[in-house]
């Protein structure tokens, strides 16, 4: 097994002995510190995902989005064949107008709430991502081992790469069993601009300058 492999064997198993209202008060926790993101404010478009089972639940976290009035994307895994250059993924407009179209949705690929209609050409100000675990000291991020987010996020923040949609700052989101020093890295994986769990608040990457700096 490899490390990876054996670092998601492991908090997977923690993740599995966490009650349900443990997941939802760390929702709401992490909805909470939001606001304190020095890139928060400033933005007005934020990508979010749908939670998977044990993952940190985005609930709280959609609300306050649109409460505070932001343009809200959810991601959508493409059907089928992933084809040569990996796994796709899009984003698509929710919530237009405060208007809650979940109903509308539909079970994607792996069984994730997904949102119909066409895929969103917007720049994402900044996106929030899940993970399997995270390193509070170098911000690496280990995944569900797909490859969607280090994909699509690599190529945004090269400058939109295909005239796609550029993203901003990624911050991870977790629960405080997530958070784990030595997380592995290879070069494609992603590092993440800040994180938010709710044992550590708020934290930015030191060479990530803030809107004030």
């Amino acid at each position: 097994m490899s490390t990876k492999s054996a670092l998601r064997s492991r908090i997977r198993a923690l993740l599995s002995s966490v009650p349900p209202p443990s997941l939802k008060s760390s929702g709401s926790a992490v909805a909470a510190l939001l606001p304190s993101l020095p890139w928060y404010e400033s933005a007005s478009t934020v990508g979010v995902y749908s939670d998977l089972r044990n993952e940190l639940p985005t609930g709280d976290v959609i609300r306050a989005l649109i409460e505070d009035g932001k343009g809200v994307y959810l991601p959508r895994c493409a059907d089928g064949d992933d084809g040569a250059d990996g796994p796709k993924m899009d984003f698509v407009r929710c919530f237009e107008a405060g208007r809650d179209d979940r109903s509308e949705w539909r079970r994607g690929k792996y069984g994730i709430m997904e949102p119909e209609g066409a895929a969103s050409d917007d720049d994402i100000d900044l996106l929030i991502v899940p993970g399997v675990a995270f390193d509070p000291v170098t911000f690496r991020r280990l995944g569900q081992g797909k490859g969607y987010y280090d994909r699509w996020i690599q190529g945004r923040r090269a400058g939109g790469g295909d005239g796609g949609p550029k993203v901003g700052k990624v911050v991870g989101v977790c629960l405080d069993c997530q958070v784990v020093e030595g997380v592995p890295f290879e070069e494609h994986d992603v590092v993440m601009d800040g994180l938010i769990w709710p044992g550590g608040g708020v934290q930015v990457r030191k060479t990530v300058d803030s809107p004030q700096s």
